[in-house]
């Protein structure tokens, strides 16, 4: 399995903050749970604690997606992204995101939780180039192949490579998060959003933005 050494602090640092990201979404995930419960969105609930225990890894032989991205780090880059200290701009984001589920109403709630999954395969795919710019096992081309992707699903989740843990998400697990809860926000809700969803959603998009271009500034 290839290794990288030398790794430059920039992209550390950069993969130390999102991996702050990675941390939480489970936490906003239950914070969704318990609203949908709540408002008697049963379809939205049932998608979201499946997403969960996704997270959680319910498809990765028990082992936490988190768990998976950490190890995939350590092992291959070198690198112990759980001893990264989050830094302000990341800190409240992080906490942005949890004040809203818990204090907006229950429609821009779940507007942020979907912006989460919407944005999440972007996200990777971003993450996977930066990695590859110093990973040459790590390639963005294949991070997209539903083929590569295939094959991947028949290794044990401990045994899983860095790309074919980027791979699995961007081509399989991210995308079914979004669909999931789209199928489930049109059953319960309908397909006519209320402006409480879309601000919810549009907030999300700015705040990740500002967040992304703050990371991206370390780069420079």
């Amino acid at each position: 399995m290839p290794k990288v050494s030398n790794l430059p602090e920039y992209i550390a640092e950069i993969l130390g903050q999102y991996y702050g990201l990675v941390v939480e979404i489970p936490h906003y995930l239950s914070e969704m749970a318990m609203i949908a419960k709540s408002q008697g969105w049963v379809n939205i609930e049932r998608e979201v604690l499946r997403n969960r225990a996704e997270e959680y890894g319910s498809r990765t032989d028990g082992i936490p997606h988190r768990s998976l991205f950490s190890r995939g780090l350590r092992q291959e880059m070198h690198l112990e992204v759980e001893s990264f200290q989050r830094q302000t701009v990341t800190h409240n984001f992080l906490c942005s995101l949890m004040y809203s589920l818990v204090h907006k109403s229950p429609e821009f709630a779940l507007g942020v939780i979907y912006a989460l999954e919407d944005t999440a395969t972007p996200e990777l795919l971003v993450v996977g180039q930066l990695i590859s710019y110093i990973h040459e096992g790590v390639s963005v081309d294949n991070l997209s192949s539903n083929d590569l992707a295939a094959k991947d699903r028949q290794i044990p989740a401990s045994e899983l490579s860095l790309a074919s843990f980027l791979r699995m998400h961007i081509v399989d697990f991210e995308i079914g998060h979004r669909e999931g809860l789209k199928t489930a926000i049109a059953k319960d809700l309908g397909n006519t959003l209320s402006g409480e969803f879309l601000k919810g959603y549009q907030s999300v998009i700015q705040s990740m933005e500002d967040w992304w271009w703050y990371l991206a500034a370390v780069c420079e």
